[in-house]
């Protein structure tokens, strides 16, 4: 983007510049920590409410569903392709609907 032009600041930091600005660095990842952690209270939540199954492994769940929204967001700065950033978020969809029952 315009503000951003090297792709997204978070990752950058985490990622590219982690040995030239590390208490940046650390910053941005204790805020990926604080997200984990909303997604984990999320799926808790989702459970005591009886909508997600009760073998889910709840941690595994929020490392697949953060990895995959990193993992999307290096690759829609790469390639800026739409339907491949839509596929992404679809299947992290598909994933989701699949820990819940129906």
């Amino acid at each position: 983007s315009a503000n951003f032009p090297g792709g997204c600041i978070f990752i950058n930091l985490t990622v590219e510049l982690s040995d030239q600005c590390p208490h940046l660095a650390a910053e941005v990842s204790d805020g990926f920590g604080r997200f984990k952690s909303m997604l984990r209270r999320f799926l808790e939540q989702e459970r005591l409410a009886g909508a997600l199954k009760e073998s889910v492994d709840i941690d595994g769940a929020v490392e697949v569903v953060f990895s995959g929204l990193l993992g999307a967001c290096v690759m829609y700065t790469a390639d800026k392709s739409k339907p491949n950033l839509d596929r992404a978020m679809g299947a992290l969809a598909a994933y989701l609907d699949n820990l819940c029952i129906t």
